[in-house]
């Protein structure tokens, strides 16, 4: 079994950068946590230099790296109109 830890429990804001993220894989890693669940929507605003340098540090750090957030209505997946 691996054990995680959302991103937010170290942070007072919603919207994170790279810097942000590398201290947190910092943490999880220190804390004993095997996966580090990051918000989907800055993971969507990084290009692909910052994405590379994240992966990178949760691998040197032994994390697997799990994306979510919280889906406005209008792309809430459960929504009977497929348009939705």
């Amino acid at each position: 079994m691996r054990y995680g830890i959302y991103y937010a429990y170290w942070s007072r804001s919603w919207n994170e950068g790279l810097g942000s993220y590398l201290r947190h894989c910092r943490s999880a890693a220190a804390l004993g946590f095997d996966v580090l669940e990051v918000n989907a929507v800055d993971i969507e605003r990084m290009n692909g230099e910052e994405l590379g340098i994240l992966r990178q540090a949760a691998s040197r750090e032994g994390l697997a790296l799990n994306a979510g957030s919280g889906l406005k209505k209008s792309h809430d997946v459960s929504a009977p109109d497929p348009a939705t």
